[in-house]
């Protein structure tokens, strides 16, 4: 039995894909964190699931936004982010396996939350004060390191990695916010990929239909990535910096506060989503 009636279920996850896909071809971030909810209204309480799903939207949207930003001659940093890579694929994996079928425990799924929140308090002030903030740019030995703990972190929390390269990006590799953010998509695509991967070894893929979740619902979603992927190129292209950085900012604490509803909510046995 489906959550929801087909009718319902496919416009929404079309939904889902678009509404992300913008957010995430803007400013980098924010592809899982704002689909994933939705997926979750329309396949249930099912987190493990709604992860692999985002992740296929993630994939997708970051493929068509690169062409896009690549038409408007702004292209990722693709050495940077192959140092990076070699750090985040494998922990990202293991830790996808191995920890991030956890979200499907209710009350471990409450501490998730907060840890996420704190996260993204501490990614939201990296980058607000990145100015003042004086630290050395990394060299290409020490990038594995780094996405090696990102990694671990967006393996844990079940995420794609974005709302951490970012401040990666922008504080120690002294990016711009619109080159930084255009290179945090080159990273997710393959961040997303690895998660992909990870997802069918450990079958979760395979428990759709057991679960009640569509098992094309994942190819439903891309048709929405691909549509708004290319808005948010479009929206950067007449975006100052400044105005990049504060849609950035109002982003992540739409998401530190959403994080942090659902873990007090849940402290009182109340599940929003």
């Amino acid at each position: 039995m489906y959550n929801l009636d087909l009718s319902i279920m496919i416009p929404m996850l079309i939904l889902a894909g678009f509404a992300s896909s913008i957010i995430a071809s803007l400013i980098g971030v924010g592809g899982g964190l704002v689909a994933i909810p939705i997926i979750l209204l329309v396949i249930g309480d099912h987190t493990v699931e709604a992860k692999a799903i985002a992740y296929v939207s993630i994939a997708a949207l970051s493929v068509v936004a690169i062409f896009k930003y690549k038409k408007q001659g702004l292209s990722p940093e693709w050495r940077t982010a192959f140092y990076v890579l070699i750090g985040v694929i494998p922990l990202t994996v293991i830790c996808e396996i191995y920890v991030g079928p956890a979200l499907d425990n209710k009350e471990l799924k409450m501490y998730f939350n907060l840890l996420f929140a704190i996260v993204t308090v501490f990614v939201l002030l990296m980058v607000v004060f990145k100015d003042k903030i004086k630290v050395n740019k990394l060299k290409n030995w020490q990038l594995p390191f780094a996405g090696a703990v990102i990694g671990s972190v967006a393996g844990s929390l079940g995420i794609s990695g974005g709302v951490l390269f970012m401040p990666l990006l922008t504080v120690w590799m002294k990016m711009d916010i619109k080159k930084a953010a255009v290179s945090t998509l080159s990273l997710k695509l393959f961040t997303a990929l690895a998660n992909i991967s990870a997802a069918g070894i450990s079958g979760q893929f395979s428990a759709f239909e057991s679960h009640g979740v569509i098992w094309f619902a994942p190819l439903i979603i891309i048709i929405g990535s691909i549509t708004g992927s290319q808005i948010g190129p479009l929206l950067s292209k007449k975006m100052s910096n400044k105005a990049m950085q504060n849609t950035f900012i109002t982003t992540m604490s739409l998401i530190a506060i959403w994080e942090l509803i659902n873990f007090i909510t849940k402290m009182v046995g109340v599940d929003i989503i």
